[in-house]
């Protein structure tokens, strides 16, 4: 669901990852788009007490119709006026038994009037969705895929195609008959109550009594194999489509049940719904959504057995079975509260990891989760984790709601402490079961709990912007030990200075420790403590404690030692940079020293990453000589992404094309091999890209970091290629890679922009979805002027509101025009360009003197 990352496939934030990296570059933004009004919980005159919907479905025809009965009452207040939302269906009737009524459907609203009492509305309709519930079949690129069809209906996407309120501030029961051609396999939340077959149709009854919002409602009718356990009592099943054989299905869930059990102890409070199911479609547009007692998830978390060296599908998996209690049982009042949903799920992973990987793992994920979070708030934009001000509610699912959120809530577990936090949280989940909830309600229940007054954290981490920059500077001297905490943050609602607590600890020659909570409030503070040897050396906020960046500076015995004797992997990460930044030989060697008995292959990867920012020989020939011996993927995947530094190495290009087409373990690898001889301008790179755009992987992680690789070579003979791989009888991901791949080598030669533009006005209008996102952050990148009535319309008119969004961005960026480092990039692509000319004619001319 990441910019820069392969860690991340979390619902919402599927498609997050590359698709904005080219934009980064730029000054954040502001979040809100002009004009936009705040949007607050609609209001409503009447109560729903119950929804049952009963549709008719064929996967293979995208007519839908269908039948309601909706049981509703009176407010305290009285009865008025019943609005419903229902759009893009015609509606053929409406009834209340003996009631008599009148009613008008207009601008996606049924508007039922005359009711004198409680009733149960009849409602019926037909019609072909466009949102909320899709149909995939065979197309140009799979010829061979079966139909499905299935729902999302988050953000408010239910109500095109089937009449309720749809927003997260109203929950109900939920019953939902769907009738289908009989090989189809039938599946909605709750209990199935029935079963029958007739004419080759089946109806399945199936009925939530939970009060659940219907964004969390689901249907899915496809052809599915289904496999079967239970978490203790309750029935647990995995639903994928046919052919998935049963070690994959174990790969990417096995983990399941072991989850429900943990989440259950340590929320206290029993998985909430009768079942849980987790249904593999095709095409989804999310990577899951947390739909109550059924979870739908994209077919790519199917992962191979070498795709799970480099990707890890329990993130996603514990992620959305998080949400049972953190969205479906206790649900956001509106989506400016989102961050209750999708910063508890978030957090999950991290709280997973920590057992099932252990601490280290879980402290190195959740600093990981704060960078992701970094990327956004320095270069998209920064805001605060509640906001109203959006012009449609998928505008707030970014990085800020999920990656921020999450460390909010690691940053307040530590502020409390682990009992008062964990029994907070229990109450709130206690308090708010089957309920809305509101982020003073989260606050209030961990107040209650503690007796703490939290209005200080709240007011600085959730309503305030941005997170503590800070500069840490050690020392010993004279007996004292002195700790210099500068605050560097900057930008527009950003706090001068964070409040919080920082705790270093003081490791002696020993090994024993002294725990110092230092009280972070100035901008600039100087902290001595009575230390009467000097340290071995200090450890600071060791658990990644506080959501926070820290540059460190400290003497160069003190980081080195760091590197072997600070048990925090993040520690140890901050010791490396600060070596490498430091850039003395002895520094540097104090890495490469250190490097090949590292424990923890990401700690490895981020040392890797800091020493790719030097060009010494030794750092070249240590990374090579690591390459011999690394077997893990993502150490791997840094040194071919830090070998690329050496461009104009041809004994470092030649290495990494002997890794493209070899006996690799790992999918990403050998993609990053590829792309980073892209990025070196390699006379090797089109041939090792070319060589894996001819092969099948999972997920099309070949293809796409070929498809990268060819956009960064700044070659204007790769066109043809890339063009060809945008079309329609190629499968979207490496589609939409191609797209991406257009939007760099247009951006850097301007002579292939005009043919390269023109191809992305066309992919950003008549794509599927991943393409159109693909193109619309393509042109964002290039910045030409013909593109702005292109990105106008899909702002004006998207359907789907990640399209408007982006659409929006990308507008910004083209009415700013081409300056900076994007002239400059366009001035290198073409001073590049003119110097292969000349090679290609130095060595016809040489051709012809042999003659």
């Amino acid at each position: 669901m990441t910019s820069g990352s392969n860690r991340f496939l979390t619902d919402k934030s599927l498609l997050m990852e590359g698709r904005l990296a080219g934009w980064f570059r730029d000054a954040p933004m502001p979040f809100a788009e002009p004009g936009v009004k705040p949007h607050y919980s609609p209001d409503r005159a009447f109560e729903l007490l119950r929804l049952a919907v009963e549709l008719w479905i064929d996967p293979e025809d995208p007519a839908i119709r269908g039948e309601a009965r909706i049981d509703v009452g009176p407010t305290p207040a009285g009865l008025g006026e019943v609005v419903l939302d229902l759009a893009d269906m015609t509606v053929t009737d409406v009834s209340a038994g003996d009631q008599v009524v009148r009613w008008r459907h207009v601008d996606g609203k049924l508007r039922i009037s005359g009711l004198k009492d409680a009733a149960t509305l009849a409602v019926r309709w037909e019609g072909k969705p466009r949102l909320g519930l899709y149909f995939v079949g065979p197309d140009a690129a799979h010829p061979d895929r079966k139909h499905e069809a299935w729902s999302q209906c988050q953000d408010e996407d239910a109500h095109f195609f089937f009449p309720c309120f749809d927003h997260p501030s109203v929950k109900q029961p939920v019953a939902m008959t769907v009738n289908a051609p009989s090989k189809y396999t039938v599946v909605a939340n709750g209990q199935l109550q029935s079963k029958s077959e007739e004419g080759g149709w089946t109806r399945w009854a199936w009925a939530e009594e939970r009060p659940i919002p219907v964004y969390i409602v689901t249907v899915v009718v496809a052809e599915l194999q289904v496999f079967e356990t239970s978490a203790g009592e309750l029935p647990v099943r995995y639903l994928v489509p046919p052919g998935v054989d049963a070690a994959t299905v174990e790969r990417t869930f096995g983990d399941t049940p072991a989850m429900i059990t943990y989440l259950e102890g340590l929320l206290g409070t029993p998985f909430p719904y009768p079942r849980y199911d987790q249904v593999v479609v095709h095409d989804f547009i999310f990577g899951g959504m947390e739909n109550a007692a059924a979870t739908t998830m994209t077919d790519l978390l199917l992962v191979d057995e070498k795709a799970v060296g480099d990707w890890e599908p329990q993130h996603l998996v514990v992620h959305e079975l998080a949400h049972q209690w953190f969205g479906d049982l206790v649900t956001c009042q509106d989506w400016s509260q989102g961050w209750l949903n999708e910063g508890w799920a978030t957090y999950s992973e991290t709280l997973w990891a920590e057992v099932h990987n252990g601490e280290a793992y879980a402290t190195w994920y959740m600093w990981q989760t704060a960078q992701d979070y970094f990327s956004e708030a320095d270069g998209r934009y920064n805001r605060p984790l509640v906001t109203y001000d959006f012009r449609a509610p998928i505008d707030v699912f970014d990085r800020h709601l999920y990656e921020k959120g999450g460390c909010v809530i690691h940053t307040l577990r530590h502020e409390l402490g682990e009992e008062a936090f964990w029994t907070g949280v229990r109450h709130y989940l206690a308090l708010r079961a089957d309920q809305t909830a509101h982020t003073r309600h989260f606050q209030s229940a961990l107040e209650e709990s503690t007796g703490r007054n939290l209005d200080a954290f709240f007011q600085q981490w959730v309503y305030g912007v941005g997170f503590p920059e800070l500069s840490v500077k050690l020392s010993h001297s004279d007996g004292l030990l002195s700790v210099s905490v500068d605050q560097k943050q900057s930008g527009e609602g950003v706090v001068e200075a964070f409040r919080f607590g920082l705790r270093i600890v003081a490791v002696g020659a020993d090994g024993a420790e002294q725990v110092i909570d230092l009280p972070v409030s100035e901008r600039s503070r100087a902290f001595t403590i009575p230390a009467a040897e000097a340290p071995s050396f200090v450890r600071v906020d060791p658990g990644f404690r506080v959501l926070s960046r820290v540059a460190l500076e400290a003497p160069r015995s003190w980081l080195a030692a760091m590197l072997t004797g600070d048990a925090c992997p993040v520690g140890r990460i901050r010791a490396a940079r600060a070596l490498v930044k430091q850039g003395t030989p002895r520094s540097i060697a104090a890495v490469l020293v250190a490097l090949p008995d590292e424990r923890e292959d990401f700690v490895r990867a981020a040392w890797i990453q800091a020493l790719s920012a030097r060009r010494d020989a030794a750092v070249r020939d240590a990374l090579l000589a690591a390459l011999d011996t690394e077997v893990r993927s993502r150490p791997r995947q840094a040194l071919v992404s830090a070998l690329g530094g050496w461009r104009e190495d041809t004994d470092v290009q030649v290495r990494l094309a002997a890794i493209v087409g070899g006996d690799e373990a790992s999918w990403y690898v050998e993609g990053a091999a590829a792309r980073t001889l892209g990025e070196m301008r390699s006379p090797l790179a089109r041939e090792a890209c070319e060589a894996l755009l001819e092969r099948d992987s999972w997920g099309d992680s070949l293809r796409t970091r070929a498809l990268a690789g060819l956009g960064a070579t700044r070659d204007p003979s790769v066109l043809p290629l890339l063009l060809r791989w945008t079309r329609d009888d190629v499968r979207p991901r490496a589609r939409a890679a191609a797209a991406g791949a257009l939007g760099r080598l247009a951006d850097e030669v301007e002579s292939v922009r005009r043919e390269a533009v023109d191809r992305l006005l066309e992919l950003a209008e008549s794509g599927s979805f991943r393409v159109i996102l693909a193109a619309i952050s393509a042109l964002g990148r290039v910045r030409d002027p013909r593109s702005a009535g292109t990105l106008g319309r899909l702002h004006a008119s998207a359907g789907d509101g990640r399209v408007a969004r982006m659409a929006y961005e990308a507008l910004r960026r083209v009415r700013a025009g081409r300056s900076g480092d994007a002239a400059l990039a366009s001035l290198r692509g073409t001073v590049e360009t003119l110097e292969r000319e000349q090679g290609r004619l130095r060595d016809r001319l040489a051709k012809l003197e042999r003659i």
